[in-house]
């Protein structure tokens, strides 16, 4: 098995995090990592996704986008309740989508 550099390991770390922490849907983060697969070959043999990886990127995906949503749902609630407009004013600029601010 040839050896990785340190670097590609980083590289693909850091694409992961902000795949996840940006809430790209599963389809699209599956088609980038078998790009990565084809950009880097050397890859494929050391870096297989375990169940446990799995379920705690699901997780990540599920804190990210739902916890924000459900924050402003109860400030909402907080403050008399009543329908939900969209486009609620968040932390910094309008929600259009549960979990982005």
């Amino acid at each position: 098995m040839a050896t990785v550099p340190r670097k590609h390991f980083y590289w693909m770390g850091t694409l992961v995090l902000a795949l996840l922490l940006s809430g790209i849907p599963f389809c699209i983060e599956a088609v980038i990592a078998v790009a990565i697969l084809f950009a880097f070959p050397e890859l494929k043999g050391s870096f297989e996704p375990s169940f446990a990886m799995i379920v705690v990127g699901t997780l990540a995906l599920l804190i990210v986008n739902w916890i924000p949503a459900i924050v402003l749902l109860h400030r909402h609630q907080a403050k008399g309740g009543g329908p939900m407009p969209i486009g609620k004013k968040g932390l910094s600029g309008y929600v259009d989508v549960p979990g982005r601010f």
